[in-house]
C-alpha cells in the first residue's frame, strides 16, 4: 500500500527451486506473479509459495516518493 497517492508500485514474486541452483538468482522477467494496478492504489496478489525453496518479493517505484506498507496474510 503506498504512503502517497503520487506512488506508483509494482509487486513481484519470485521463487527458486532446491538444488537447482539456475533458480537461484532471479529478475523480475521471471516472475511467478506480478501485480500493476496504477498509481495511488494498493497492488495485490494471491501466491502459494512450494514446500521448499526460496520465495522474494521485489517491489520497484515507478513513480512519486514516500513509503510502502506490505502485509502478508
Amino acid at each position: 500500500t503506498p504512503g502517497d497517492p503520487s506512488q506508483d508500485a509494482e509487486l513481484f514474486v519470485v521463487s527458486s527451486t532446491a538444488g537447482a541452483p539456475a533458480t537461484y538468482v532471479r529478475d523480475r522477467a521471471s516472475a511467478a506473479t506480478a501485480a500493476a494496478t496504477g498509481a495511488g492504489q494498493p497492488e495485490s496478489l494471491a501466491y502459494t509459495a512450494p514446500a521448499d525453496g526460496c520465495v522474494g518479493v521485489i517491489i520497484v517505484n515507478r513513480a512519486g516518493s514516500g513509503t510502502y506498507t506490505l502485509t502478508r496474510s
